[in-house]
């Protein structure tokens, strides 16, 4: 199974989505991530790579056909997905209707709503869940459908721990077991990483060439609660990397400044005090002692 898409350019807009401007993407069976952030137009991408959105110029291929030449190939998840549940209804009933109105081969509710661990939703209506829970249930639908693609935007956000835990399990297990493409779109680079998918990154509507490994703008921060900092940097989506060393913290991103800054924050966040502060040039990890 492959996606592709070819100098692909939208309209020129405004919106906060921003445009697509030279975007292009091969992707193969497997678990993928376009990393951005919405300006540079990552949902727009996957709307594009679903067949959603009207193209100014280039194309789209699934497995060489056009998106639209099978509907039932491609699940896409966009960012709004959640608030379109009808909220009147039970989320079984939700699901159930989902699967009638796709058609083709689906997962029951249960199983469905079990795989995330929130079958006690299942007789919930939407309008009496959390926001958290409607995220939850939205991804459900999305994952009961037996597709070859699926474009998810923004899977994990606002997920429970528990919760973004499973679907991560299953994302993997969706991209290696069934070979088909998953494409998730975030604008963390940490998130994709934790994922294990291979990263895109996007750029002012198009594909950038990813950074090299090695040169990670690394940190060294020695604070007066190294655990407390730990805890707060991991909140912070700049950071790529991060391994405690005792009453020190290893910090990397791809972005010095944004590092930095990142560090500043989550100290204040945690009520800590930065002893010291050094940048430490040409470092792999477990380098800095």
């Amino acid at each position: 199974m492959v996606i592709e898409a070819r100098a692909v350019r939208t309209v020129s807009s405004l919106a906060p989505e921003g445009r697509l401007d030279g975007f292009e993407l091969v992707a193969e069976g497997g678990l993928h991530a376009l990393v951005g952030s919405p300006g540079d137009g990552v949902s727009l991408a996957l709307a594009a790579l679903a067949g959603r959105t009207r193209l100014r110029h280039g194309t789209v291929f699934v497995d060489g056909a056009a998106p639209d030449a099978d509907p039932r190939a491609i699940v896409w998840l966009g960012r709004a997905a959640a608030t379109m549940l009808p909220e009147t209804m039970r989320v079984d009933a939700i699901l159930a209707l989902a699967a009638r109105v796709r058609g083709g081969r689906t997962q029951g509710s249960t199983a469905a709503l079990a795989s995330l661990g929130i079958e006690a939703l299942g007789s919930r209506r939407l309008r009496t869940l959390s926001r958290a829970d409607v995220r939850a249930v939205a991804l459900a639908v999305a994952l009961a459908a037996d597709a070859k693609v699926y474009l998810l935007d923004e899977p994990l956000l606002d997920l429970e721990p528990d919760v973004a835990a499973r679907a991560v399990h299953l994302l993997r297990q969706r991209a290696r077991d069934a070979a088909c493409v998953v494409i998730v779109g975030t604008a963390s680079e940490r998130e994709a990483r934790r994922l294990g998918a291979e990263v895109h990154l996007l750029r002012g509507g198009r594909i950038v060439s990813p950074p090299d490994r090695n040169g990670l703008a690394v940190y060294r921060a020695v604070a007066s609660d190294a655990r407390a900092l730990v805890g707060s940097l991991a909140e912070e989506d700049a950071i790529v990397e991060l391994e405690s060393l005792g009453s020190a913290v290893r910090v990397a991103g791809t972005d010095a400044t944004q590092v930095a800054a990142a560090i500043g924050r989550a100290a204040v966040r945690a009520d800590v005090d930065l002893v010291s502060l050094e940048r430490v040039e040409n470092a792999a990890p477990g380098q800095v002692v």
